[in-house]
Protein backbone atom coordinates (compact mmCIF):
# COMPACT_ATOMS: atom_id res chain seq x y z
CA UNK A 1 0.00 0.00 0.00
CA UNK A 2 2.87 2.54 0.88
CA UNK A 3 4.63 1.80 -2.18
CA UNK A 4 1.68 2.66 -4.58
CA UNK A 5 1.04 5.64 -2.53
CA UNK A 6 4.60 6.92 -2.82
CA UNK A 7 4.48 5.87 -6.82
CA UNK A 8 2.03 7.97 -7.22
CA UNK A 9 2.74 11.10 -5.26
CA UNK A 10 6.21 10.68 -6.84
CA UNK A 11 4.58 11.38 -10.23
CA UNK A 12 1.88 13.79 -9.27
CA UNK A 13 4.51 16.75 -7.72
CA UNK A 14 1.16 18.81 -7.20
CA UNK A 15 -0.53 16.35 -4.74
CA UNK A 16 -0.02 17.33 -1.25
CA UNK A 17 -2.17 14.67 0.45
CA UNK A 18 -3.11 10.99 -0.99
CA UNK A 19 -5.49 8.63 1.34
CA UNK A 20 -5.28 4.56 0.36
CA UNK A 21 -8.65 2.79 -0.56
CA UNK A 22 -10.82 1.97 2.78
CA UNK A 23 -11.83 -1.38 3.40
CA UNK A 24 -14.01 -2.69 6.98
CA UNK A 25 -11.33 -4.07 9.01
CA UNK A 26 -13.22 -7.80 8.79
CA UNK A 27 -14.27 -7.27 5.40
CA UNK A 28 -14.21 -6.08 1.83
CA UNK A 29 -16.56 -4.03 2.11
CA UNK A 30 -15.97 0.08 1.50
CA UNK A 31 -15.17 2.03 4.24
CA UNK A 32 -18.43 4.16 4.98
CA UNK A 33 -16.45 7.57 5.57
CA UNK A 34 -14.11 6.32 2.79
CA UNK A 35 -17.36 6.34 0.26
CA UNK A 36 -18.02 10.22 0.92
CA UNK A 37 -14.85 11.06 -0.48
CA UNK A 38 -15.57 8.46 -3.67
CA UNK A 39 -18.84 9.79 -4.05
CA UNK A 40 -17.33 13.34 -4.25
CA UNK A 41 -15.88 11.91 -7.65
CA UNK A 42 -18.31 11.88 -10.52
CA UNK A 43 -15.85 10.38 -12.51
CA UNK A 44 -14.40 7.44 -10.63
CA UNK A 45 -18.74 6.43 -9.99
CA UNK A 46 -18.55 6.51 -13.97
CA UNK A 47 -15.61 4.57 -14.52
CA UNK A 48 -16.79 1.96 -11.82
CA UNK A 49 -19.96 1.51 -13.23
CA UNK A 50 -18.04 0.55 -16.68
CA UNK A 51 -15.79 -1.94 -15.17
CA UNK A 52 -12.40 0.43 -15.65
CA UNK A 53 -11.03 2.29 -12.68
CA UNK A 54 -8.04 4.24 -12.85
CA UNK A 55 -4.87 4.22 -11.03
CA UNK A 56 -6.20 7.42 -8.62
CA UNK A 57 -8.68 10.46 -8.75
CA UNK A 58 -8.50 13.85 -7.46
CA UNK A 59 -11.03 14.93 -4.41
CA UNK A 60 -11.75 17.36 -2.38
CA UNK A 61 -10.78 15.29 1.28
CA UNK A 62 -9.17 12.65 2.31
CA UNK A 63 -9.51 10.27 5.13
CA UNK A 64 -6.83 10.32 8.48
CA UNK A 65 -7.23 6.90 8.43
CA UNK A 66 -4.84 6.26 6.33
CA UNK A 67 -2.90 9.16 4.24
CA UNK A 68 0.24 10.16 2.63
CA UNK A 69 1.25 13.87 2.98
CA UNK A 70 3.79 15.58 1.29
CA UNK A 71 6.80 16.65 3.81
CA UNK A 72 7.58 20.28 1.79
CA UNK A 73 3.66 20.69 2.03
CA UNK A 74 3.92 20.73 5.75
CA UNK A 75 7.14 22.81 6.01
CA UNK A 76 4.49 25.18 3.97
CA UNK A 77 1.19 25.38 5.49
CA UNK A 78 2.31 24.04 9.20
CA UNK A 79 0.83 20.80 11.19
CA UNK A 80 -2.61 19.90 12.48
CA UNK A 81 -4.47 22.39 14.46
CA UNK A 82 -4.15 21.00 18.24
CA UNK A 83 -7.74 22.92 18.75
CA UNK A 84 -9.23 19.95 17.14
CA UNK A 85 -8.46 16.98 19.15
CA UNK A 86 -9.67 14.32 17.08
CA UNK A 87 -12.17 13.78 14.18
CA UNK A 88 -12.20 16.74 11.32
CA UNK A 89 -8.61 17.62 12.17
CA UNK A 90 -7.10 16.12 9.22
CA UNK A 91 -10.09 17.17 6.73
CA UNK A 92 -9.18 20.70 8.19
CA UNK A 93 -5.68 20.61 7.33
CA UNK A 94 -6.71 19.12 3.71
CA UNK A 95 -8.91 22.28 3.19
CA UNK A 96 -6.44 24.51 4.40
CA UNK A 97 -3.97 22.59 1.46
CA UNK A 98 -5.95 22.81 -1.08
CA UNK A 99 -6.16 26.76 -0.23
CA UNK A 100 -2.70 27.14 -0.57
CA UNK A 101 -2.73 25.19 -4.03
CA UNK A 102 -2.01 21.78 -3.21
CA UNK A 103 -4.18 18.44 -4.73
CA UNK A 104 -5.98 15.72 -2.75
CA UNK A 105 -6.54 12.16 -4.10
CA UNK A 106 -7.52 8.90 -3.05
CA UNK A 107 -5.96 5.62 -4.63
CA UNK A 108 -7.96 2.36 -6.28
CA UNK A 109 -4.91 0.04 -5.66
CA UNK A 110 -3.08 0.88 -2.30
CA UNK A 111 -5.82 -1.01 0.21
CA UNK A 112 -5.76 -0.56 4.17
CA UNK A 113 -8.17 -2.54 6.41
CA UNK A 114 -9.77 0.32 9.16
CA UNK A 115 -11.57 -0.44 12.17
CA UNK A 116 -13.55 2.42 12.09
CA UNK A 117 -14.32 3.13 16.12
CA UNK A 118 -17.56 5.45 15.56
CA UNK A 119 -18.83 2.49 13.74
CA UNK A 120 -18.59 0.10 16.71
CA UNK A 121 -20.72 -1.02 19.32
CA UNK A 122 -18.16 0.57 21.78
CA UNK A 123 -18.48 4.11 20.70
CA UNK A 124 -20.44 5.89 22.76
CA UNK A 125 -21.31 9.20 23.66
CA UNK A 126 -18.13 10.49 24.07
CA UNK A 127 -16.87 9.77 20.63
CA UNK A 128 -19.90 11.13 19.01
CA UNK A 129 -19.90 14.32 21.19
CA UNK A 130 -16.06 14.59 20.30
CA UNK A 131 -16.81 14.35 15.99
CA UNK A 132 -19.72 17.31 16.56
CA UNK A 133 -17.47 19.05 18.09
CA UNK A 134 -14.48 18.70 15.74
CA UNK A 135 -17.36 19.25 12.96
CA UNK A 136 -18.24 22.83 14.85
CA UNK A 137 -14.71 23.36 14.70
CA UNK A 138 -14.52 22.71 11.23
CA UNK A 139 -16.81 25.07 10.11
CA UNK A 140 -15.94 28.10 11.99
CA UNK A 141 -12.89 27.13 10.47
CA UNK A 142 -13.93 27.50 6.71
CA UNK A 143 -11.44 29.30 4.39
CA UNK A 144 -13.41 29.37 1.63
CA UNK A 145 -15.93 32.03 3.62
CA UNK A 146 -15.37 35.10 5.33
CA UNK A 147 -14.87 35.25 9.03
CA UNK A 148 -18.55 36.40 9.61
CA UNK A 149 -19.99 34.00 7.29
CA UNK A 150 -17.41 31.21 9.70
CA UNK A 151 -18.71 32.63 12.65
CA UNK A 152 -22.60 32.45 11.46
CA UNK A 153 -22.44 29.24 10.18
CA UNK A 154 -20.90 27.55 13.39
CA UNK A 155 -23.95 29.93 15.98
CA UNK A 156 -26.22 27.79 13.23
CA UNK A 157 -24.76 24.68 13.44
CA UNK A 158 -24.46 24.60 16.88
CA UNK A 159 -27.62 25.58 17.73
CA UNK A 160 -28.62 23.27 15.42
CA UNK A 161 -27.78 20.23 16.89
CA UNK A 162 -28.85 21.24 20.22
CA UNK A 163 -32.13 22.05 19.19
CA UNK A 164 -32.20 18.54 17.92
CA UNK A 165 -31.11 16.61 20.91
CA UNK A 166 -32.92 18.47 22.59
CA UNK A 167 -36.12 17.41 20.55
CA UNK A 168 -35.23 13.88 20.63
CA UNK A 169 -35.17 14.36 24.43
CA UNK A 170 -31.36 13.24 25.07
CA UNK A 171 -30.52 15.93 27.60
CA UNK A 172 -27.53 13.72 28.43
CA UNK A 173 -26.00 14.74 24.72
CA UNK A 174 -28.01 18.44 24.67
CA UNK A 175 -26.08 18.84 27.49
CA UNK A 176 -22.21 17.84 25.93
CA UNK A 177 -23.03 19.83 22.88
CA UNK A 178 -24.03 23.02 25.01
CA UNK A 179 -20.67 22.76 26.76
CA UNK A 180 -18.71 22.39 23.67
CA UNK A 181 -20.41 24.69 21.69
CA UNK A 182 -18.97 27.21 24.73
CA UNK A 183 -15.79 25.88 24.82
CA UNK A 184 -15.16 26.83 20.68
CA UNK A 185 -17.00 29.95 21.34
CA UNK A 186 -14.32 30.02 24.52
CA UNK A 187 -11.30 30.13 22.30
CA UNK A 188 -13.16 31.14 18.99
CA UNK A 189 -10.62 34.37 18.98
CA UNK A 190 -7.90 32.07 19.10
CA UNK A 191 -9.42 29.81 16.46
CA UNK A 192 -9.83 32.44 14.10
CA UNK A 193 -6.67 33.94 15.04
CA UNK A 194 -5.00 31.03 13.87
CA UNK A 195 -7.08 30.18 10.72
CA UNK A 196 -6.11 34.06 9.58
CA UNK A 197 -2.42 33.20 10.18
CA UNK A 198 -2.93 29.54 8.00
CA UNK A 199 -4.11 31.57 5.68
CA UNK A 200 -2.17 34.74 5.02
CA UNK A 201 0.81 34.13 6.77
CA UNK A 202 1.38 30.35 7.58
CA UNK A 203 5.37 30.62 8.09
CA UNK A 204 4.56 32.39 11.34
CA UNK A 205 2.90 29.56 12.54
CA UNK A 206 4.71 28.39 15.87
CA UNK A 207 5.17 24.40 15.44
CA UNK A 208 6.80 25.79 11.45
CA UNK A 209 9.67 26.91 14.32
CA UNK A 210 10.29 23.24 15.12
CA UNK A 211 10.25 22.20 11.23
CA UNK A 212 12.88 25.29 10.39
CA UNK A 213 15.34 25.05 13.36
Amino acid sequence: CLGELVAVMEAEPKLGFFSALILGYDDRRLDKNWMQFMRMSYRCLQDLWNGSLERWYPTDSGSGAALLMRSSMLRHIGLIDPVFFMYFEEIDLIRRGRYHGYGSGFSTRGVVHHYNHLESSGAGHSSSIRFERGHMIYTLKNQENSAIKCVLAFLLESTGRVSGAMLRRQWRRAGRLIAAAVEIAFKSPFILWRRRIEMRHPDRLPELRELHP
